[in-house]
């Protein structure tokens, strides 16, 4: 399936720094596990809906090379159940992985694949909903991907005329988010007119040759990272002090310490960008091309048992088996058995946004709140 170079999934991005679409081109389509896996939960949710199936039938099923497992089922199931909600709420069927193009920017070249769309000029709306099956949290509030969605999906029914209201909602089973896995924002279609114009800018920008790359947090996904001036020098300038590690202010250390994901990512890619180079026979000063050992794998197990049991050796010799998690254990035992048998260690410490809806523990004394009053007796 063709993509636009515009993507909405990629317009924060490109909202941000319009040269990026432009040096972007050429790079091919890159992919990771959790990537793949989130494609299989999206082939998943839509054979459910359009089908009909009980998705707790499909555990073992394969969607995109990868069997349906119970963490699986129980992601997407949030995800269809608020569409099946939906239709109840509006009479409607939706709409399932629809293409939808940006007509109204005078050009055919702007367009995305929706999740789900909801039309309903009945009730003066329409939805967009949008899964999400990572973990990295995404916010629905003025979120340019999901409205870029709607400005489209409003241009591809003819719906600008038909509705008065435009809801965004994120579905995200895996965000730990303040405002739960499903998120709504609501924008009358005056607001989506001032966002068309947006969209009319930044892909006149985007088309525009002499516009210089510009660096910042929306470069995390950008193709063309590894090969960025801009995308380097703010690294270097962030992480460039001029006096000694230990002298460093709490507010320099914590701008380091907000890039330190986006960083490994960037390093990630001028490696990889690197061994492509030497594969295809770059000298590099310093480095060469080795071989790369993985571990060996058995051509056919069944042959190997059958062999091995003819030297005496019998199957249970040859497999090493490894304990269920607590929480697989679950489905098939008791709780109270595997809470006897299971003992969870202390909770660690991590840093996490604000927006995460886990509880802060105090780290300072209850007492050290009230440092500087002083009590009348």
């Amino acid at each position: 399936m063709a993509h636009s170079i515009y993507s909405f999934s990629g317009s924060h991005r490109w909202f941000e720094c319009p040269a990026s679409v432009r040096m972007s081109k050429g790079y091919p389509e890159q992919s990771n596990p959790a990537a793949e896996r989130g494609t299989a939960a999206h082939a998943l949710g839509e054979f459910v809906l359009r089908l009909g199936f009980n998705i707790n039938d499909l555990l073992g099923e394969v969607f995109n090379s990868i069997p349906v497992d119970h963490k699986m089922i129980d992601d997407v199931s949030v995800y269809t159940s608020y569409v099946n909600q939906q239709v109840v709420k509006y009479g409607v069927r939706p709409l399932l992985e629809q293409r939808v193009v940006m007509t109204s920017l005078g050009r055919d070249d702007v367009f995305g694949t929706s999740d789900c769309n909801f039309l309903v000029p009945s009730q003066g709306i329409i939805e967009v909903a949008d899964y999400k099956n990572g973990y990295g949290i995404v916010e629905v509030k003025d979120n340019p991907q999901t409205i870029g969605y709607a400005i489209a999906a409003l241009d591809t029914f003819d719906m600008w005329d038909k509705v008065h209201t435009v809801k965004n909602t994120i579905i995200q089973p895996n965000g730990n988010h303040v405002d739960g896995p499903v998120r709504n924002a609501l924008y009358p279609i005056s607001v989506m007119r001032e966002w068309q114009e947006k969209y009319r800018r930044a892909v006149a920008l985007a088309d525009d040759k002499h516009q210089k790359p510009h660096a910042g947090e929306w470069c995390f996904y950008c193709p063309a990272q590894a090969n960025c001036r801009a995308r380097i020098e703010h690294h270097l300038t962030i992480a460039y002090t001029d006096v000694p590690f230990e002298e460093m202010s709490i507010g320099e250390l914590e701008v380091i310490y907000r890039e330190i994901g986006s960083t490994r990512v960037f390093l990630e890619k001028v490696e990889e960008r690197i061994f492509n180079l030497a594969l295809k026979g770059r000298k590099l000063d310093g480095f060469k091309i080795d071989k790369s050992y993985g571990r060996a794998s058995c051509k056919d197990e069944k042959a190997l048992v059958d062999d091995a049991q003819k030297f005496g050796v019998m199957s249970d010799q040859l497999y090493r088996q490894t304990l269920k998690s607590k929480t697989d254990l679950k489905r098939v035992l008791p709780d109270s058995l595997v809470n006897k048998h299971f003992v969870s260690p202390e909770p660690g410490k991590k840093l996490v946004p604000l927006h995460d809806n886990s509880p802060a523990i105090r780290i300072t004394a209850a007492s050290d709140a009230f440092a500087g009053f002083k009590i009348e007796g």
